[in-house]
Order: C-alpha cells, then sequence, then structure tokens
C-alpha cells in the first residue's frame, strides 16, 4: 500500500485539528469544539483525501457516486439530532434520545445500501481497478 500518503493524512489530520479544537472550545465551548473539527473535516481532510486519491489514479466520480448514500444520511442524522436537541431541555436527555432518534433515522436510509452492500462493493472494484460491479437490484 501506501501507508506514507495515508500517514500524511493523519498527521496533517491531527496538526490541523489540534488547534482548531483549542480555539473553538475557547470562543464557544463544546459546539465550538465541533465546529473546529468540521471545519478541519470538510474543509481541509475531504479535500486533502481527494487529492490523494486522484494522484494515486483512483477516479473520484466513482468513489463519490459509490459513498453518496451514506453522505446523504449522514446530513439527515444531524438534522434529526439537532432537532431533538432544540426540543428537549436535559442535557441527558437530548443526548441519549438524539442518539437513538439519529440513529435509527440513519439506519432506515442505509439499511437496504448495507444489505446489498452495493455501494461497498463499487467501491471496492474501483479501488482494485475493475469496473464498479452492479449490485442484482441493478
Amino acid at each position: 500500500g501506501r501507508t506514507r500518503e495515508v500517514m500524511s493524512l493523519q498527521a496533517l489530520w491531527v496538526i490541523a485539528l489540534v488547534p482548531a479544537l483549542l480555539i473553538g472550545a475557547s470562543i464557544a465551548g463544546i459546539r465550538g469544539a465541533a465546529i473546529g473539527h468540521l471545519g478541519v473535516a470538510f474543509g481541509l481532510m475531504v479535500p486533502a483525501f481527494a487529492f490523494t486519491l486522484s494522484r494515486a489514479g483512483l477516479p473520484l466520480r466513482p468513489i463519490a457516486s459509490a459513498l453518496r448514500l451514506p453522505i446523504l444520511a449522514a446530513a439527515v442524522m444531524a438534522i434529526v439530532v439537532v432537532a431533538v436537541d432544540q426540543a428537549l431541555s436535559g442535557d441527558f436527555q437530548a443526548l441519549f434520545i438524539g442518539a437513538a432518534v439519529g440513529a435509527i433515522a440513519y439506519g432506515s436510509l442505509v439499511v437496504r445500501w448495507w444489505r446489498g452492500r452495493a455501494g461497498i462493493e463499487e467501491l471496492l472494484a474501483v479501488i482494485r481497478g475493475g469496473p464498479p460491479k452492479l449490485s442484482e437490484a441493478d
């Protein structure tokens, strides 16, 4: 493999994440730390991983296509969890009910994808250098 590239990406993540968490937490507490983490993940690491995969010769379009549903489900889960947090007054309640409802929202959207594992099979086929496999449902 490409352990040097992976290690470099992980080092970049830690180097960028530590100050983002410290600054975010000092400005806005745990919410600021979360915003800092999201900023580093989406603003720096997604493009860095995309660049590294592209440089390694992996086509990004099939990878993005295979990950489309899980990413959409994660966005829906985030919206549901924020809504639960806003609706409930206690932190303990918001944490556990939000986690349960968020997991149900995520799971209900990806269960078919996970059962067929079409997205994973497509991604593995692309990584192996072959054409994406079509699921049996297609």
